[in-house]
């Protein structure tokens, strides 16, 4: 909420699977929105609403994604091919298509500004560290090659779309405390609010030269 004030007049549009199941979006004041980014008519029929409205969005932030079942436990020596798959649908072609479907939303703002939410474990770099004592380097294969190839698509969105002044990164919001980052009887070491207010910081101070960066919630650059 801190990233578009209400005194600015600005609109925030959350958006998940099913809106009557998400109380905590509702409460904070967004307009909340049914979307699946995995299916391309969900997609158009939330845009085909914005548009007759005449909505304009200056900030995109893809935050979809999901794991494999046994995450994090998914070595690539033991590699489920559909599992990867659906990982890499939701992860990678749900931001594409999200993005190339905003666009025309976004063709009037001053701003245009495209958040792809990373992960250090996209870090093509960082894979033989091991997050923690539970999991050995390497593995976590599906949810690593998706966030690694959404890191690649960050990086060709920037450089395509530069010239019409758009600024494009990929963004890790850290470890943090979620259904996901806990799995697995793990313990992360951020809680939600210190990783959103830094991420939400990295946005408001985003500037052209910014495009095609890899950042973590912190303001720090990682490696690809």
């Amino acid at each position: 909420r801190r990233l578009f004030s209400v005194e600015q007049g600005a609109t925030v549009i959350a958006t998940c699977r099913s809106p009557d199941r998400a109380p905590a979006l509702q409460a904070i004041g967004a307009r909340v929105e049914k979307l699946d980014t995995t299916n391309e008519a969900s997609i158009d029929a939330l845009l085909g609403k914005l548009q007759a409205e005449g909505v304009t969005l200056d900030v995109l932030i893809n935050n979809a994604g999901i794991s494999s079942k046994n995450h994090p436990v998914d070595p690539i020596v033991d590699a489920d091919e559909a599992d990867v798959l659906n990982v890499f649908s939701t992860n990678v072609l749900g931001n594409i298509r999200m993005t190339n479907k905003c666009l025309p939303l976004m063709a009037k703002s001053s701003k245009k500004v495209v958040v792809n939410l990373s992960s250090d474990l996209g870090s093509i770099h960082g894979t033989f560290t091991a997050q923690s004592a539970k999991v050995k380097p390497g593995g976590v294969c599906s949810y690593r090659i998706s966030k690694a190839a959404g890191n690649m698509a960050s990086r060709v969105f920037a450089a395509e779309l530069q010239s019409e002044g758009a600024i494009v990164i990929a963004m890790s919001p850290g470890w943090v405390e979620t259904d996901m980052g806990s799995s697995g009887g793990r313990a992360p070491p951020l809680k939600a609010p210190q990783s959103i207010e830094g991420m939400l910081s990295v946005i408001n101070g985003l500037k052209p030269e910014d495009t095609g960066k890899f950042y973590k919630y912190d303001g720090s650059e990682l490696p690809w």
